[in-house]
């Protein structure tokens, strides 16, 4: 096995790699928005990407103002889209008080969808709430530490693929389960990762004090 060190590194720097990158050279991400078309005869397959990110070239142009405004149109114009086509479900946001599930619900507000937003019962249950409240939204909070319905890592493992696995998916696997037992299976559920990483200061050596730290993080 040879480990690909340009992922690595984005995931120290970033806390996910880029593009296909993985930990591991001979392993790749399946990329987002593109088709893959499989020959049964031969074995042939080709990826055929329909929209790629570039990061290289600022696609934005115009004031700060025209810039954020263009932004909130396409935003809006995606959480209208996904809407449109689930209507008649019941609409949850998976809310932590933070800067991607607050602008979702205020998004979906916006679009006169009404939405109930979940919480976690810990620390950021308050934050939650005080958002929750300033937009008129119901919360439900969701017990955590539900021992008596144990999930081995194992079945983890499992579920996951192998991918991504860490000890907090049994606790998130138990959050689904329980608010599947309370909203019933006809939902839509918008949930958010990395608003923070937008605010939040990216070194590859911030906050690791020690080699052990290192190991740890990674």
């Amino acid at each position: 096995m040879i480990f690909d060190k340009a992922g690595i590194m984005e995931y120290m720097l970033y806390g996910f790699p880029f593009e296909e990158h993985t930990f591991v050279k001979t392993v790749g991400f399946f990329p987002p928005a593109t088709c893959l078309i499989f020959d049964l005869s031969s074995g042939n397959t080709v990826k055929e990407p329909y929209f790629s990110l570039n990061f290289d070239c600022p696609a934005n142009s115009g004031s700060r103002k025209e810039i954020v405004s263009e932004m909130n149109r396409v935003f809006m114009e995606g959480l209208s889209n996904r809407m449109n086509w689930v209507d008649k479900n019941k609409t949850i946001v998976s809310l932590s008080g933070g800067l991607d599930s607050r602008g979702t619900l205020a998004g979906l507000k916006k679009l006169g969808v009404h939405s109930v937003a979940v919480t976690a019962q810990d620390r950021e249950e308050q934050a939650s709430r005080r958002v929750a409240d300033s937009m008129g939204t119901e919360v439900y909070g969701i017990p955590q530490g539900l021992k008596n319905r144990e999930l081995s890592f194992e079945k983890v493992v499992f579920l996951k693929d192998g991918l991504d696995c860490h000890p907090n998916l049994q606790q998130l696997y138990l959050n689904l389960e329980e608010m599947r037992n309370r909203f019933g299976g006809d939902i839509t559920y918008f949930t958010g990762i990395y608003g923070g990483e937008i605010t939040r200061h990216s070194h590859i050596t911030g906050g690791l004090a020690s080699l052990k730290a290192l190991v740890h993080y990674l």
